[in-house]
């Protein structure tokens, strides 16, 4: 079963047909260098801060994980940016009222029997005025365009319909910056969900007929 991954749907979204190509020939490159990258350390602080309550098991952690780098003045600096970050999370998050529901949530939908996409909602939270949020972790967030891009509708309909059978409307999703901890939420419409996966049916028909030759 080929597999698209939700982080590289803008990817497959810019050209589908070079994207199934790739697909078909091997020829897509895996981002793996070894090692857990640093948005996963980080997350790795959050759950502990989730299962255990403190801030101070939290920041532990992230120093433990990094504790193998070389003692340079960069390397210093970056973990003090990031244990601001996880303290910033914790704000934030204590701020909105959540509370942390699940754990790490594989997606696994199906759109052609040739592929379907995969990825992870890394955090899940319940709100206040009741549904749910889910965000995913990255670096650099574009406050603005990263509404834009397709991965969060189909999240958002992938929570409601797929996880929980809960009203779109109560669900809200986002990107949470690893670097700062700020969270960038929203919430799209029944309108805008029905647009995104019918450009999601798209790009895997159009990959699908790619794989098929």
């Amino acid at each position: 079963m080929n597999k698209i991954s939700i982080t590289n749907l803008e990817k497959a979204r810019s050209n589908p047909s070079q994207y199934g190509k790739a697909l078909l020939n091997g020829s897509l490159a895996s981002n793996s260098f070894g090692g857990r990258p640093k948005s996963m350390k980080w997350h790795d602080a959050v759950m502990e801060y989730h299962n255990t309550g403190y801030i101070s098991k939290a920041i532990s952690k992230l120093e433990h994980s990094f504790s193998s780098r070389k003692d340079t003045q960069k390397n210093r600096r970056e973990l003090e940016d990031l244990i601001i970050a996880l303290d910033n999370y914790v704000d934030e998050y204590n701020k909105k009222g959540y509370i942390h529901f699940d754990k790490t949530i594989n997606i696994d939908k199906q759109l052609t029997p040739q592929i379907k996409i995969s990825g992870w909602i890394w955090l899940l939270n319940i709100k206040p005025v009741g549904g749910y949020s889910g965000y995913i972790i990255s670096k650099d967030v574009d406050e603005i365009n990263w509404m834009l891009e397709l991965r969060f509708p189909i999240i958002q309909d992938y929570i409601a319909s797929t996880l929980y059978g809960c009203k779109i409307n109560e669900v809200d999703v986002g990107v949470i910056d690893y670097t700062t901890g700020i969270h960038y939420t929203t919430s799209y419409s029944q309108e805008d969900i029905e647009d995104a996966l019918e450009e999601l049916n798209e790009i895997g028909l159009t990959i699908s007929n790619i794989l098929d030759v």
